[in-house]
C-alpha cells in the first residue's frame, strides 16, 4: 500500500512539474529556459548536434521560442527599426540580425524563425549539391564557455 502511494505521489508530482514546464516554455519564460529546461536537455541528450536537430523541430512546430514583437512593444520596436533597418544589395531588412545557411538545413522552421524576430532566414547550405558533411561527431558542446564548435 505504502509503495501504491509513494508512485501515486511522484506521478502527481511530475504531472504537476510537466505543466509547470509546458507553461513555462510556451509563454516563453527565459530564466526557466537556461536554469531549467537546457541543463536536463544537455544531461539527457549528450550529443549536441541532437539536440540541435531537436531545437529546430521544435521550432518547426512553434514550440520553445518567444514572438516578437508583442503588441504593447509596437511603438518600442518602430523606433528601433527605423534605427536599425538597412538596405543591402537592393534588399530590405528591419535589422541586421538574421540566421545563417546551415541551421535549418531543410527549411522546417522558416516562418517561425521569422516570428521569432529574425530580419532574414538563409535556407539549406551553402554547397550547391545535397553532401554528406563531416564525419561525426562535427558539434562539440563547451559548456563553461556557453559555445558550440561545429567542425
Amino acid at each position: 500500500m505504502q509503495l501504491s502511494r509513494f508512485w501515486s505521489s511522484l506521478s502527481f508530482c511530475g504531472a504537476g512539474f510537466g505543466l509547470f514546464a509546458a507553461q513555462s516554455v510556451f509563454m516563453g519564460s527565459e530564466k526557466f529556459y537556461h536554469e531549467w529546461l537546457m541543463p536536463v536537455v544537455h544531461i539527457l541528450v549528450r550529443d549536441a548536434e541532437l539536440t540541435h536537430l531537436l531545437g529546430v523541430k521544435l521550432t518547426s512546430f512553434g514550440i520553445g521560442y518567444r514572438k516578437f514583437p508583442s503588441a504593447s512593444d509596437e511603438r518600442l520596436i518602430q523606433a528601433k527599426r527605423d534605427k536599425l533597418s538597412r538596405k543591402v544589395f537592393g534588399l530590405d531588412f528591419v535589422h541586421p540580425v538574421g540566421i545563417a545557411a546551415g541551421f535549418d538545413k531543410n527549411g522546417e522552421a522558416i516562418l517561425n524563425l521569422l516570428e521569432a524576430g529574425f530580419s532574414h532566414v538563409e535556407v539549406g547550405t551553402v554547397t550547391p549539391k545535397p553532401q554528406d558533411g563531416n564525419p561525426k561527431p562535427r558539434l562539440f558542446r563547451f559548456n563553461t564557455k556557453m559555445a558550440l564548435v561545429n567542425r
